[in-house]
């Protein structure tokens, strides 16, 4: 069975190391909300299972395991590959969105949340902050009302003398525009999203290019700018 590897590195470690707690079962938020929490990072892979999509369906270390702090568990969670934590469904939410405040989640759980809500999130990294990948900032505020399909901003936090990994810029092209983001972002890429007049039906709503190209190498959380379809 061939698996899916998309990896979002969430810190980095330290000396000092700690129980790995067992998150099987769990909602992939709830898992990497309970990993971040005890110092630790995520790394993914998606896997199609009989379990409802999203659900942690293995993990490395075991749980009872001991790891460095800022260690990474590799979540293996049920769905399909770039289907992310619902954020890439072509089925798109219409009409009045409340905007969520998503400050202090995790950017990839952020952007799912605001996909799942109709809302395209453009994410563009701060070098400050103290947890890295987390939003510092969000623009509109929570509770404003937009249109679904508005773009809201996300800051994500890159603290000073973080040591980035250069990271390989997937191939976007082709996908629709929730689909693209979902995968950039799981990739550890912060995005953006212009819209232009799709030169027919068929590619409205896909990404028709993306800047950097396909394999060029990067610092992770560099930003891809995809043009989609309109």
């Amino acid at each position: 069975m061939a698996l899916i590897v998309v990896a979002v590195i969430l810190g980095r470690g330290g000396d000092d190391k700690a129980i790995v707690p067992s998150v099987v079962g769990l909602g992939h938020a709830a898992a990497d909300g309970t990993l971040v929490s005890n110092g630790f990072s995520t790394q993914i892979e998606r896997q199609p299972s009989s379990e409802p999509s999203g659900i942690v369906i293995g993990q490395d270390p075991v749980a009872g395991a001991q790891l460095g702090a800022g260690g990474v568990v590799t979540l293996t969670i049920s769905g399909e590959p770039g289907g992310g934590s619902g954020g890439g469904s072509d089925e798109q939410p219409s009409g009045p969105v409340e905007m969520p405040d998503v400050v202090g989640e995790q950017y990839v759980l952020a952007g799912a949340e605001l996909e799942q809500q109709g809302l395209v999130p453009d994410t563009r990294v701060v070098e400050r902050g103290r947890t890295w990948g987390a939003v510092i900032a969000q623009r509109p505020r929570p509770g404003t009302t937009l249109e679904a399909g508005e773009i809201v901003q996300l800051d994500i936090a890159l603290p000073s003398g973080f040591n980035r990994l250069d990271v390989p810029v997937p191939d976007l092209e082709g996908l629709t525009a929730a689909s693209a983001r979902t995968t950039g972002h799981e990739l550890g890429f912060t995005m953006r999203t212009e819209e232009r007049e799709a030169p027919s039906l068929d590619l409205a709503g896909k990404v028709l290019s993306q800047e950097p190209k396909p394999g060029t190498t990067v610092a992770e959380l560099s930003q891809i700018r995809i043009v989609v379809g309109g």
